[in-house]
């Protein structure tokens, strides 16, 4: 379990977490790159992915929902609060439903 916390721990994940955490809600595409500049993207990407697979971990019993919920509830619930509709959007595009399928914090609300 402590490398599952260390692997959260390091200067990228905080990094991509303090980006997007300064967000506007429901951001668009263009809003990430305004704001963030053209590599943005793949910090909003990095955060995704980091949630998604928690959310596999949790699926498949590795951890528990006690253990997302004391680390990370918060940061998993404004990231969706800041990029549901940016996650909409790629769905939509790609036509893929199950584009960060594991990333919803709406039921965390």
């Amino acid at each position: 379990m402590s490398a599952l916390v260390r692997s959260f721990q390091t200067p990228s994940f905080a990094h991509s977490l303090r980006r997007v955490s300064s967000l506007p809600d429901n951001v668009t595409r263009e809003q990430i790159t305004a704001l963030l500049g053209p590599d943005g993207e793949d910090d909003v990407y990095a955060l995704l992915t980091s949630w998604e697979a928690l959310g596999i971990l949790l699926y498949r019993k590795e951890i528990t929902i006690d253990l997302i919920d004391d680390f990370f509830s918060g940061p998993i619930v404004v990231s969706w609060r800041k990029l549901s509709g940016y996650v909409e959007a790629m769905r939509a595009e790609a036509k893929r439903e199950t584009y960060f399928e594991w990333v919803n914090g709406s039921q965390n609300e």
